[in-house]
């Protein structure tokens, strides 16, 4: 999705710095992250099919699983552009499928404190 929207090469260079850096000083930090978010100005693409193919195809290891679900009201409206997007996440989340999916995904839900920390060198 990066080639499509240019813009946020630098944004994700240094998001990939920034977690490089925390590694190298100890801090868990997961391997990457995934996210369907960045899909959601396409009209559908946030659905409770694309949630269940990703985690029958999230590679191992600890990866932090973006998602901005909420109900959209006037006060939302007023700070975001995210809106209609919000509303699919919601209902695909809370979809009793995708509850099932991820049950027999083999994806465990983890937080910071599961993530192995690397040992710092000097």
């Amino acid at each position: 999705h990066l080639a499509s929207r240019p813009v946020r090469i630098p944004k994700y260079a240094w998001n990939l710095w920034l977690r490089r850096r925390a590694r190298l000083r100890g801090f868990a930090m997961p391997d990457s992250w995934v996210e369907i978010t960045a899909l959601g100005r396409r009209k559908g693409s946030v659905s409770l099919k694309n949630y269940t193919r990703l985690l029958a195809n999230v590679p191992e290891g600890f990866h932090e699983f973006v998602t901005h679900p909420g109900y959209v009201d006037d006060e939302l409206r007023r700070w975001s552009t995210y809106l209609t997007p919000r509303e699919d996440e919601r209902r695909a989340l809370l979809d009793p499928r995708f509850r099932d999916a991820l049950a027999t995904s083999g994806v465990v839900l983890s937080g910071y404190r599961d993530i192995p920390r690397q040992s710092v060198s000097s």
